[in-house]
């Protein structure tokens, strides 16, 4: 699939997929104001985030290596060993600064997930370009799935969840649809849905960046507090009962 996190340009800073990679938790973008790796978010308790980087920090070098790209700043953990420190020069607010930062195995893409989202408010969703608002009262649950139309498990996942949110649409629960596709393709796509349905065009990624989506498909199950209760990551033959569970563990008892 395409790469939700190179649609926007920003690089989850860790090695490729190899065992025990070093990993600091953050995202960086190539930026005209910062010659290394501008930091554009750091993770909730990573290893920036105890150091004490920050967003917007311009990272310079790792150890003994240069960092002029978000690519140097990967390649610059490359053979750093998980857990000895590693002096990290960055430029904050015209400074030159500093910080020793201990990196740590990366996690998967769904424990990342996981530790962003789950408890947290859910980001917000005004800005984004509707398709369809849908309408209703306001929701007591709310299903956020992350599709496309050239995504083949999003096409096989589909049936079993229109047929959760059929069953559960009584006790108030909605059905966004957030789909990588330009608007025109989303339009033709909530043409097929049933009538009422949320659909979205998140084509650049930005919303999917928001929840920390690496693959397609993704539904992330939000709470009446519009808190994140679940994340279900691709399609499996269990998908629609675990979809279900997680709804029923959630609604308000009648």
């Amino acid at each position: 699939m395409r790469a939700i996190f190179a649609a926007l340009s920003i690089s989850l800073v860790s090695l490729p997929a190899l065992a025990a990679s070093a990993w600091i938790g953050v995202l960086s973008e190539s930026a005209k104001s910062c010659e290394g790796a501008r930091i554009q978010r750091v993770l909730a308790k990573s290893p920036a985030e105890r150091a004490g980087l920050k967003p917007d920090d311009c990272v310079s070098s790792i150890g003994y290596r240069a960092v002029r790209s978000p690519r140097d700043l990967r390649a610059a953990l490359d053979g750093v060993a998980l857990g000895e420190p590693v002096n990290v020069r960055f430029i904050r607010a015209g400074r030159v600064e500093s910080a020793s930062v201990s990196p740590a195995a990366r996690p998967s893409e769904l424990e990342i997930q996981r530790s962003q989202l789950i408890g947290q408010l859910v980001p917000n969703l005004d800005k984004v370009e509707w398709v369809s608002r849908g309408g209703g009262p306001t929701p007591r649950a709310t299903i956020v799935a992350f599709g496309a139309s050239w995504c083949g498990p999003c096409r096989m996942a589909e049936p079993g969840l229109l047929r959760v949110h059929d069953r559960f649409r009584v006790q108030g629960v909605r059905l966004v649809h957030m789909r990588e596709d330009p608007r025109d393709i989303a339009s033709a796509f909530a043409a097929t849905e049933p009538a009422g349905l949320a659909v979205a065009s998140d084509d650049r990624g930005e919303m999917a960046a928001k929840f920390f989506v690496f693959s397609l498909p993704t539904f992330v199950v939000v709470d009446q507090n519009s808190r994140v209760s679940e994340i279900i990551a691709g399609f499996s033959p269990d998908f629609e009962t675990r979809l279900s569970a997680t709804l029923s563990t959630i609604l308000p008892r009648r």
